[in-house]
């Protein structure tokens, strides 16, 4: 169980080498967050319950594939346990319908993928202090896409 404090950022990523590339970067940046993977929203539910009870949770939906990741992001948006969580998609795509969709299925932003450990650094910095900061003001609302 995490410490009251402390913040859990899950990501659902199959990339492997973006993976590490944001573990390294929320080292960097955020070392007070704990960094867990999830493959599904059951996982996501059954981890982020083993969360702290003030629930400090971010969410971030890698997407490599636009179908599967939107899909992603309706099942967190319409299950109860964590619709309230920010959540934010990271993807390659740059294509402004699916932009758009994200934000039309209640993503806080659209981020796109960085290429370099320290592009990564510079997005998730300013992305997690958002999220930590509106979160705690309980007033969400969507960003830009970075």
């Amino acid at each position: 169980m995490a410490p009251d404090n402390q913040w859990t950022v899950f990501l659902s990523e199959d990339d492997e080498d973006d993976f590490l590339f944001f573990c390294q970067a929320m080292l960097r940046t955020h070392g007070d967050c704990l960094v867990c993977r999830f493959e599904s929203v059951e996982q996501l539910i059954e981890l982020s319950g083993k969360n702290s009870p003030g629930k400090q949770v971010i969410i971030f939906i890698g997407m490599r594939s636009e179908p599967d990741a939107m899909d992603l992001l309706r099942q967190v948006r319409s299950h109860f346990s964590v619709q309230s969580f920010p959540v934010f998609i990271l993807s390659g795509l740059r294509n402004p319908q699916t932009v758009c969709n994200a934000y039309i299925d209640l993503a806080n932003s659209y981020l796109f993928k960085p290429s370099t450990d320290q592009e990564w650094a510079q997005m998730l910095g300013p992305v997690i202090l958002f999220a930590k900061n509106s979160s705690r003001n309980d007033t969400l609302t969507s960003a830009t896409a970075f």
